[in-house]
């Protein structure tokens, strides 16, 4: 999830809306690197959470070189935290 940078304030929000998420099963990462919106927040057709988190679904993201070993730690989210359905 790559700020904007246009408001850094914003930018802030977004990154911490994203950590919580991410923290309440609310999205994940997929094997192919890609954000998995849950299936909940797609049911419940809230517009703030569409424009907030739907947007994501099925993006790319980078994995950084020194954190390889985080494929495990989101092996371990998709199975036991992320909530789809």
């Amino acid at each position: 999830m790559k700020p904007t940078g246009l408001i850094p304030e914003m930018d802030f929000a977004y990154q911490l809306l994203h950590d919580k998420a991410f923290d309440a099963g609310i999205i994940t990462v997929a094997e192919n690197m890609t954000v998995c919106v849950s299936q909940k927040i797609w049911q419940k057709g809230d517009s703030f959470f569409a424009s907030a988190l739907l947007t994501y679904d099925g993006q790319p993201i980078g994995m950084p070189e020194k954190f390889v070993s985080a494929a495990e730690l989101l092996a371990y989210h998709r199975n036991a935290v992320f909530e789809n359905g």
